[in-house]
C-alpha cells in the first residue's frame, strides 16, 4: 500500500478554503432586539429594531437575522385596506435557493405580536412564536365586514419551520402561486368566527404540524398541489357552512 505524504501546510490551506466557502454560503448574520435604539448597525452590540430589519436593503439572499429574546410589538402604523393598523410589513426578499432566515437567537426565544400585512419573498421564519393580542378586536372594513382578518398575508416561497403560532385570526392567506411551506409547527386557538381557517388557501407543503382548537376547518381551498402528511389535528371546529 502506497501512502502519499501530504504536507500539513497544504491541508491547512484546504481547510481554511473550505471554511471560507462555508461562511460565504451561510450569508451575513444580523441581529435585532425588542429594546433596540435608533441608529443601530444590525450587529450583536448595536441591533436593529425588527421593522428596521424587515425593510433593510442590506439584508441579502442567504442572510440570517437573529432575534434576541423578548416580545416584539410594532410601533409604526400602516394603512391596511381602509384602516391604519399596527402591523409588520417586510420588504426583504431572498431567492428560491437562498432564502433569508429569521430565527430566535441561540438559547433565547422571540415572540412577535400582531398581524403581518406582508411576509416578504422567500423568507424562512424559524423557531419563533407568533400571536395577536388584538385577536377578535381588529377593526373591520367594507371588504371584510365580519372578518377574516389575516395574520400572515403570504408572499411567494415563504416557510414557517418549528414555530409556535396561537391566538390568531385567519392564519394564512395567499394567492395560488405563493407555494408557502409550513413544517414542524404547533398551533392553538386559530380563528374568531366561522370564516377563519388555519390555511386559506393551503400552500405547497404542510407537514409534521400539530393543530388544536381551530375554529373553522384547518385546511381550506387547496388551489395548488399540496403535500399534507404526518400532521395531528384535534379540536377541529365548524366548517364554512356553519355545521359541526
Amino acid at each position: 500500500m502506497l501512502l502519499l505524504a501530504i504536507p500539513m501546510k497544504l491541508i491547512k490551506h484546504c481547510l481554511l478554503g473550505l471554511l471560507a466557502v462555508t461562511s460565504m454560503c451561510r450569508g451575513a448574520q444580523w441581529f435585532v432586539a425588542p429594546n433596540a435604539t435608533p441608529g443601530g448597525t444590525g450587529n450583536k452590540v448595536q441591533p436593529w429594531s425588527l421593522q428596521t430589519a424587515l425593510t433593510n436593503s442590506a439584508i441579502q439572499p442567504g442572510d440570517t437575522v437573529w432575534l434576541r429574546g423578548g416580545t416584539y410589538v410594532p410601533i409604526t402604523p400602516r394603512l391596511y385596506y381602509t384602516n391604519m393598523v399596527f402591523c409588520w410589513w417586510p420588504t426583504i426578499a431572498g431567492t428560491s435557493n437562498k432564502p433569508i432566515t429569521l430565527r430566535s437567537y441561540s438559547n433565547e426565544w422571540a415572540a412577535i405580536d400582531r398581524e403581518w400585512v406582508y411576509t416578504g419573498t422567500y423568507v424562512c421564519y424559524r423557531d419563533l412564536e407568533f400571536f395577536d393580542s388584538l385577536k377578535g378586536h381588529n377593526p373591520t372594513n367594507s371588504i371584510y365586514p365580519h372578518g377574516p382578518w389575516l395574520h400572515f398575508q403570504v408572499g411567494i416561497g415563504n416557510q414557517w419551520v418549528n414555530c409556535i403560532i396561537h391566538d390568531v385570526d385567519n392564519c394564512w392567506a395567499a394567492n395560488p402561486n405563493s407555494a408557502y411551506q409550513v413544517r414542524g409547527c404547533i398551533f392553538w386557538y386559530v380563528g374568531w368566527n366561522r370564516w377563519e381557517h388555519l390555511c386559506y388557501p393551503a400552500g405547497s407543503v404542510f407537514s409534521g404540524n400539530i393543530a388544536g382548537w381551530v375554529l373553522a376547518n384547518s385546511i381550506n381551498n387547496t388551489t395548488a398541489p399540496l403535500l399534507c402528511v404526518s400532521n395531528i389535528f384535534f379540536g377541529g371546529g365548524i366548517n364554512i357552512e356553519g355545521s359541526t
